[in-house]
């Protein structure tokens, strides 16, 4: 909505989100949409990862719960705030 605040809290701050078997967000955590496809991996909604995702190179899968990456170190999508997730190409919210 015209006129909202941009969060300054990571999207995991409001509870980890329930997955599917995969790992994949059920509802997207970001924007709360809850249709996707069987083959979805962002939302098409608002262009969030799914999956709790890494921001490093290789984009690495991580439990829901993960605030930065087991394989690499670096941040997870679901623990960024929206200024960290538009500088990682992420369109901001509407």
């Amino acid at each position: 909505p015209l006129g909202k605040k941009a969060s300054t809290t990571p999207v995991i701050d409001a509870g980890v989100p329930k997955v599917d078997d995969d790992g994949r967000a059920i509802v997207c955590p970001r924007c709360k949409n809850d249709e996707h496809s069987d083959i979805a991996i962002y939302c098409s909604s608002c262009g969030l990862p799914l999956y709790n995702m890494c921001s490093g190179d290789d984009r690495h899968k991580n439990v829901p719960s993960a605030r930065f990456c087991e394989l690499c170190g670096a941040r997870t999508y679901w623990n960024m705030d929206e200024a960290e997730l538009q500088k990682h190409g992420v369109p901001p919210l509407d």
